[in-house]
């Protein structure tokens, strides 16, 4: 799952609306609603009121699906 698909899923389990988030964060809802849809990305200052808002560990919005996996499973023999 990638960042937009994260943030989105944030978002409707805290049952808010794209509207509520960008006001809480104090951005645009069109800004936030580009978020969403993966056409631009949050600056740091930006993701770390999202992170607060959404109430998000920001490992897991950028840990990757395979992150179970330990490092042997990549190793090469």
């Amino acid at each position: 799952m990638n960042l937009p698909a994260k943030l989105r899923k944030a978002r409707i389990i805290k049952e808010y609306s794209m509207l509520e988030v960008a006001k809480l964060a104090g951005i645009a809802r069109t800004t936030y609603s580009r978020y969403e849809h993966g056409t631009s990305e949050p600056n740091s200052e930006t993701l770390a009121k999202l992170i607060k808002v959404l109430d998000i560990d920001a490992n897991d919005l950028f840990r990757d699906e395979d992150s179970s996996r330990t490092i042997n499973a990549y190793v090469i023999e």
